[in-house]
């Protein structure tokens, strides 16, 4: 009987669970090393994401998400981001509703917006001229 590679790294793994382990950490530790900017990049994208995520939960404005739904939430951060980066502006993920008066933390009460946009605009519905 053969057997597939596949099941041959399963094997090992189980037989050797510190090794596999110890293995992992140092790839790790050399990838992050060779990629210091891509590692404070994703950081500070997952900080942005849990820091809105814990307001709104604080606040009682967060709903209960599907699949697409949090994958939807977790692109509108990482593409505030990304605006960010290309034109040198600084971009905010903004509430439509703010919280404040009621809003859900939700992917379809949220947009982009420059962080001058933002600020000016403040707990209102709509930018101030």
């Amino acid at each position: 009987m053969t057997t597939t590679s596949t099941e041959r790294s399963r094997t090992w793994r189980a037989l050797n669970p510190g090794l596999n382990k110890a293995s992992q950490r140092r790839y790790t530790a050399t990838w992050r090393a060779k990629h210091p900017e891509e590692v404070r990049e994703r950081g500070k994208e997952r900080a942005s994401y849990h820091r809105a995520k814990r307001r709104a939960k604080e606040r009682g404005a967060r709903v209960p998400l599907v699949g697409v739904e949090h994958t939807l939430l977790k692109m509108i951060y990482e593409t505030a981001r990304w605006f960010t980066m290309v034109s040198g502006q600084v971009f905010h993920v903004d509430h439509r509703l703010p919280i404040a008066l009621g809003g859900k933390h939700h992917p379809y009460n949220l947009q982009i917006l420059t962080a001058a946009e933002n600020q000016r605009k403040g707990c209102n519905l709509f930018s101030a001229p």
